[in-house]
């Protein structure tokens, strides 16, 4: 906790964006002046996300957006054999994280109802940089991920705010066995210990996207200035969950947060992009025929997920 404090208040430099502008977007700032926010709630396996997601969206009247567990067909395979899965489910995953984002924002510009990701598609490479890391994704794979990645999230806009958990690898496993998820029994310490190494940076690299940065710690909160950025409109707010906390507080937090945000990309750009299945489709296939296509029949799956999510 010292140490990453430490190297927070030292690192004051900018640090690259969590992703480029894309060169074919008609360039306009964009204000949104509605109240309701675009929220993600991030933090390591076992955190306690979903149920501030939950909380959070009950109290504001914001519709909440799930991470896709349950349905997942490679998370159980990956935890018994994750070399020979790490990239299959990185692939699969990263296009469920993406479409569930685009139906959030879709749900938000067009009834104005603030919205709540538990956890989003941003941090997902929180996830396929461990992988490489540990040698279970190869840097072929990763350049895929990273192409991809760039690909898509060029065409949408950031959330408002993120809301990040820190809870210490060892009460994140303490926590995960309490749930007893079968497929979870072999999370180790080391492995969530390399995620909150991860998650470090993407903090870093948020923070640096962002407006203004918080930390909330023992019931202090320290404002560091306001950031020049290239980019704004992303705030973050950190916050010890190792004791769980006060939710109140993390209410006015969010409320006492400017809405007001700017984003330089055409919103006409992003809704029609959002909504269109066979542009996204063009995107996503030669990815996933490429890598998936021993596992599900690509065509049926893939249209059944785009019909499902984004309407």
């Amino acid at each position: 906790m010292t140490n990453y404090l430490t190297r927070l208040l030292k690192k004051m430099q900018p640090v690259r964006s969590i992703c480029s502008h894309s060169a074919n977007i008609t360039q306009l700032t964009h204000t949104h002046t509605n109240t309701a926010k675009i929220i993600s709630v991030e933090g390591n396996i076992g955190a306690g996300k979903t149920t501030l997601a939950n909380n959070i969206g009950e109290i504001l009247g914001y519709k909440v957006f799930y991470e896709p567990v349950n349905q997942n067909p490679y998370l159980a395979k990956f935890y018994e054999s994750p070399k020979d899965y790490a990239f299959k489910l990185q692939l699969w995953i990263y296009r469920q994280r993406f479409l569930i984002y685009c139906n959030a924002l879709q749900h938000y510009l067009s009834t104005g109802q603030g919205v709540i990701l538990d956890r989003s598609v941003y941090s997902d490479r929180v996830f396929a940089k461990t992988g490489n890391n540990d040698g279970f994704i190869s840097s072929t794979e990763y350049d895929q991920y990273e192409l991809l990645r760039q690909q898509l999230l060029n065409r949408v806009i950031p959330p408002h705010l993120l809301v990040y958990l820190h809870v210490s690898p060892t009460d994140c496993l303490e926590r995960v066995r309490k749930r007893g998820r079968i497929y979870e029994k072999s999370i180790s310490t080391s492995y969530l210990q390399k995620l909150e190494d991860e998650f470090d940076n993407f903090v870093e690299e948020m923070r640096f996207f962002a407006h203004i940065f918080f930390y909330y710690c023992n019931n202090l909160v320290f404002k560091f200035k306001q950031c020049s950025c290239r980019r704004s409109g992303v705030s973050v707010y950190w916050y010890d969950w190792s004791k769980y906390g006060n939710i109140e507080k993390i209410i006015a937090d969010i409320n006492r947060q400017d809405s007001t945000v700017e984003n330089s990309k055409n919103i006409n750009e992003v809704k029609k992009f959002i909504c269109n299945r066979e542009e996204i489709l063009s995107i996503l296939h030669p990815y996933e025929i490429a890598n998936l296509n021993d596992e599900i029949d690509q065509k049926a799956e893939l249209d059944y997920w785009l019909r499902e999510q984004i309407q």
